[in-house]
């Protein structure tokens, strides 16, 4: 925002899940927001390995989810060096709750 010129900008803010299942390339496939619950959250076939959340496809956009730091799952870290989510294959219901610092999500199996 610029107070000045009485401007501002408004920024791309999409979270998306990357992993063994999307050959770690962008893009990214976007979790939705629930407004009213507070939460992102998708539905989708994962293969076995690991996976993150990160924001706009990229590494740098001060978003990267992950394990680690002493966190176990369903709490997550965002560092650049954060561990990947192991996951089995199947399809998954995935909820992500971003707080001012904290994260966390829930991975339901469905099949």
């Amino acid at each position: 925002m610029d107070i000045n010129a009485l401007t501002f900008t408004l920024e791309e803010f999409k979270v998306g899940i990357i992993g063994s299942f999307t050959g770690w390339s962008a893009p990214d496939p976007k979790l939705d927001y629930n407004p009213q619950g507070g939460y992102w959250f998708i539905t989708i076939d994962i293969t076995a390995g690991g996976v993150k959340f990160r924001k706009n496809d990229g590494w740098d956009n001060g978003l990267n989810l992950g394990t680690g730091n002493g966190l176990t799952l369903p709490n997550l870290w965002n560092n650049g060096s954060s561990s990947d989510i192991p996951l089995t294959t199947g399809n998954y219901t995935i909820q992500l709750v971003i707080g001012a610092s904290t994260y966390s999500c829930t991975f339901t199996k469905n099949s």
